[in-house]
């Protein structure tokens, strides 16, 4: 009776710890809640399908510009069942990491029991360990919150790699699934497969050609005909991303050594990622799970780094194999338990692996909270994106509607502003669009001489500007924050073409910039220059911008000395572009209470670009603090005839 009693008290603990380890993923996720801009392009996608439309990011223009078909398919599913899309997409993405959270102490369990331990609720306990530190990692918390198909990736190889280990034929069905579910599925499969013919040949097994052949037909017939389709649909047996996403060059390799070091250079990752899988590298080679394990890990983190690793934060390419990395920790940690009873006895020992855990519970938890820090200011940026995004969707469907006719915008963060606009949104980094994709034009020098926060490779500025978009949106506002948007920023042909327009957002209570193609009635307040400059310059205003905007924050008088220094440096680089100096110089002087010498810099700013709706905004609120009636009236005119959204109520001065 007792003994019974025990086992049920012991599984109900066990439930429990289960129950408690899968509340803190939820309260981790709900701490790093976001939609990832990326996500919503599956939904334009969704809602071009359902407008009849096709699967298509633009109307008209097939091009696969999503990366995860099977994302896909579950997202239109979803809409089938009424479902609001913005809040599915992210609810289901966790929905796959608790899945992956609930289904690792059954495979560890399935590892560990290999040990024959004489006290069996050692391994049933230390199964649990690897969804603990998986629920304390802040990079899969926070890509398995996003809205991408990342956590549900995770989970089908985690299923697959556990059915293949156990040599179970039905691992077929979640392999075919996850090839359907990123393109790298199917290299995760091949590996699989090949270490299991690998494995024979290591232990003198009979290979078993027809076993082999039935499962590769069987796993690559659905993966070919999703490749029929795709070349059916979209011309092309790879999808667009592909394309826009990866390259082979010194570039795309050293940034993919960045990458990896990034991982697996951590004391943290050290400890608990890389000294468990080289252990069981080494202890464990002849054991089957722990073979594929190894292989995968080292093929995969391979295939990571010739690829260029991932410009998005954190650890999102190297969490499909993170479970395995836990597997092997687990796996380690038995065995250092069983050291422990075997040198201390029983008593001392369970006192040693309690106080070891604590340590380990301790360091866990830290790191979390280390990452969690770093990823709670992505998090910040990419809500405020997204909101930011949905603001400028709804300004360009308020003018399409007044101009009654389909508008383009090109940006680089298309997500969230293609899926509330009801524009053609041209990417400008080529995720959607296959001729930036496959025609790729670096301007030389950006790479060398330009910082900024986002480093793409893949952009075409000719091809965008031969599109002749209606507008062109900077996430940053008035300045360039990437290759692409550098590429076109210093572009004769969007500098003549394009101005900085205004309007007002009731819901920022401040004013976003956008810059507008020119018409044809403003195109003589345009000063034409032949005179080259370097890109140099651009890099001179971003770098104005910065301390200015540090200023703002921190209200060092210091930092006017270098804005000043970058200013000066600016109009030196590129005499054409001195306006932007002005500018800033403008900005720095209104903002440290120097109205006169700001109202001369704005003046000057104005002089040599006559369509600076900056300058005349500032203008407009220097001219009434200082009662300027005659000149605010004037700029109140002008201001209106570049920028009438600017104050829904701006009005002329009695």
């Amino acid at each position: 009776m007792s003994n019974r009693w025990s086992k049920i008290s012991f599984a109900l603990f066990f439930c429990l710890a289960c129950a408690s380890i899968l509340y803190f993923y939820f309260l981790h996720s709900q701490e790093l809640s976001f939609v990832q801009d990326d996500a919503f392009i599956y939904l334009r996608y969704v809602k071009n399908f359902f407008k009849g439309n096709g699967l298509v990011f633009n109307r008209g223009e097939f091009v696969e510009g999503y990366t995860s078909f099977l994302w896909l398919l579950l997202l239109i599913a979803g809409k089938l069942a009424g479902v609001k899309l913005v809040w599915f997409i992210q609810a289901f993405s966790r929905f796959w990491g608790a899945a992956v959270i609930l289904l690792l102490p059954i495979a560890a369990y399935d590892v560990l029991e290999q040990n024959n331990f004489k006290n069996h609720a050692l391994p049933k306990l230390l199964s649990l360990l690897p969804s603990f530190v998986l629920a304390f990692t802040a990079g899969f918390v926070y890509w398995t919150s996003s809205g991408m198909e990342t956590a549900l990736f995770v989970f089908l190889f985690l299923v697959t790699f556990h059915l293949k280990a156990k040599q179970k034929q039905s691992y077929l069905f979640p392999a075919i699934l996850l090839a359907l579910a990123r393109p790298e599925g199917i290299l995760l499969v091949l590996i699989l497969m090949l270490s299991d013919l690998a494995f024979g040949k290591l232990n003198n097994r009979d290979f078993n050609l027809k076993k082999f052949g039935a499962e590769f037909i069987v796993f690559t017939l659905p993966v070919l005909i999703h490749f029929l389709f795709r070349l059916y649909y979209y011309g092309d047996v790879f999808p667009n991303t592909f394309y826009a996403k990866t390259g082979f060059s010194g570039f795309y390799l050293a940034r993919g050594i960045k990458y990896f070091l990034d991982f697996w250079g951590s004391p943290f990752a050290i400890v608990f990622f890389a000294f468990p899988t080289i252990y069981v590298g080494v202890k464990y080679f002849r054991k089957r799970w722990a073979f594929f394990s190894v292989n995968v890990v080292v093929v995969y983190s391979v295939y990571i780094i010739f690829v260029g690793g991932d410009v998005l934060p954190s650890i999102r390419f190297f969490l499909p194999i993170l479970p395995l990395l836990q597997l092997n920790l687990a796996k380690m940690a038995a065995d250092i338990c069983l050291v422990i009873i075997e040198k201390s006895g029983v008593k001392i020992g369970k006192a040693l692996i309690l106080l070891t855990f604590a340590l380990v519970v301790f360091a866990v938890a830290k790191n979390f909270s280390r990452e969690n820090l770093i990823l709670q200011k992505w998090r910040a940026y990419e809500r405020g994106l997204v909101y930011k995004m949905k603001l400028y969707a709804g300004w360009i469907n308020k003018v399409q509607a007044e101009k009654g006719k389909e508008l383009t915008v090109a940006l680089s963060t298309i997500g969230a502003f293609s899926y509330y606009s009801n524009c053609k949104t041209l990417d400008i980094i080529g995720l959607t669009d296959s001729y930036i994709a496959r025609h790729p034009k670096e301007v030389k020098g950006i790479a060398g001489k330009v910082a900024v926060k986002w480093k793409e490779r893949h952009y075409n500025a000719d091809y965008v500007l031969k599109r002749k978009p209606d507008f062109v949106i900077f996430p940053a506002g008035a300045k360039p924050a990437s290759y692409p948007e550098v590429a076109l920023f210093s572009r004769k042909q969007f500098q003549r073409n394009y101005y900085l327009t205004l309007f007002y957002s009731n819901k920022f209570y401040e004013l976003l910039p956008v810059f507008k193609l020119i018409p044809d009635s403003l195109k003589n307040s345009v000063k034409q220059t032949e005179q080259p400059c370097d890109v140099q310059y651009v890099e001179d205003y971003l770098q104005a911008n910065n301390c200015f905007l540090s200023f703002l924050r921190s209200g060092n008088g210091e930092q006017l000395k270098t804005i000043e220094k970058y200013c000066r440096k600016l109009i030196d680089d590129c005499p054409a572009q001195q306006y932007l100096a002005f500018n800033v110089l403008g900005y720095s002087a209104f903002h440290s209470g120097k109205l006169k010498a700001a109202l001369n810099y704005f003046k000057k700013a104005l002089k040599l670009n006559k369509l600076n709706s900056i300058a005349l905004v500032y203008l407009v609120n220097i001219y009434r603090k200082l009662k300027m009636r005659k000149e605010l009236n004037a700029a109140v005119l002008r201001l209106k005839k570049i920028a009438p959204d600017v104050y829904p109520n701006l009005i002329i001065a009695k």
